[in-house]
């Protein structure tokens, strides 16, 4: 069972409810145009090192439902009065896609250490 399934899913009850661009409308301010690493570079902390590695998460049902609340795009802020019926749509069609409650995914982690040289 794909994690991009159920992404899938979220995304769709997200456009519906919320709408289409509800993350440009709502979501956090745009990534700067300089990158991270040319930012340390050009500190005093210029000494750059970093580790890789996956971490698999499995997350429950309501931690996935609550999960939504904390992004700025479907926060219940944003939401207002469709709040329950966003999460409502939403855990029956996560339930469809997953009786067992469950759900994984693998993601990337970085961590960067930057040192004076």
């Amino acid at each position: 069972m794909g994690f991009r399934a159920w992404l899938d899913i979220i995304e769709s009850v997200c456009t519906d409810v919320i709408g289409p661009g509800y993350r440009q409308e709502h979501g956090p301010v745009a990534h700067p145009a300089e990158g991270r690493d040319d930012a340390l570079a050009r500190s005093a902390f210029s000494r750059i090192e970093t580790a890789r590695w996956d971490q698999t998460f499995t997350r429950t049902l309501d931690e996935l439902v609550g999960l939504q609340s904390s992004f700025s795009y479907s926060s219940p802020a944003v939401l207002g009065t469709r709040q329950a019926a966003f999460e409502e749509r939403l855990r029956r069609e996560l339930t469809a896609f997953s009786p067992n409650g469950t759900f994984e995914n693998t993601v990337p982690i970085e961590a960067v250490i930057a040192t004076r040289p």
